[in-house]
């Protein structure tokens, strides 16, 4: 089974969004550093990106991991 998850990025606002499965989404306000700490993290946490779209000032990545 896998699950997903979504890193927002709006960098005009630094705020960064992060949803995870059955959880809230987590906003706080951050630049690249934060967005790299947490991409990192969530890479320890068995996350990975598989994909990424990017308008104007606003960076999506989507990530998976395998559960069970």
């Amino acid at each position: 089974m896998m699950q997903y998850a979504i890193l927002e990025w709006d960098y005009s606002e630094e705020a960064l969004t992060l949803t995870l499965p059955n959880h809230r989404p987590k906003t706080k306000a951050g630049n690249i550093s934060l967005v790299s700490t947490w991409l990192n993290d969530l890479g320890e946490d068995g996350w990975e990106v598989v994909g990424n779209v990017a308008a104007e000032e606003w960076i999506m990545w989507t990530l998976a991991r395998k559960r069970g």
